[in-house]
């Protein structure tokens, strides 16, 4: 990564609220898809799950390889964020050596 990019980051691991609006944001279809809303109706096909195989016309297996890969994609992207972590600044705080009162 270019130093631009690592700086990028360490402002992005600092901002809480950036993230959060992210997660949203990238992974809306995963998270907020097929949710009870208040004063909404559910509509559970919403799911990304339930929607892999709308027409009926893939085998279990093919339905497994694909939930699968979805969950795979998932925990990319959530591994993603935990790496942006990483990127918060350490605080070291000095540690104060007081002189000795009988010297």
């Amino acid at each position: 990564m270019s130093s631009i990019e690592i700086s990028k980051l360490e402002l992005l691991a600092q901002d809480e609220v950036m993230i959060k609006a992210l997660k949203k944001v990238l992974l809306f279809g995963v998270y907020y898809n097929g949710t009870l809303k208040k004063g909404e109706d559910a509509n559970p096909l919403m799911n990304f799950a339930l929607r892999i195989d709308e027409q009926n016309i893939l085998t279990d297996a093919q339905v497994g390889a694909i939930l699968r890969a979805k969950t795979e994609g998932l925990a990319t992207v959530e591994g993603g964020f935990g790496v942006i972590e990483l990127f918060k600044p350490v605080i070291v705080e000095e540690e104060v050596i007081e002189k000795n009162p009988g010297r």
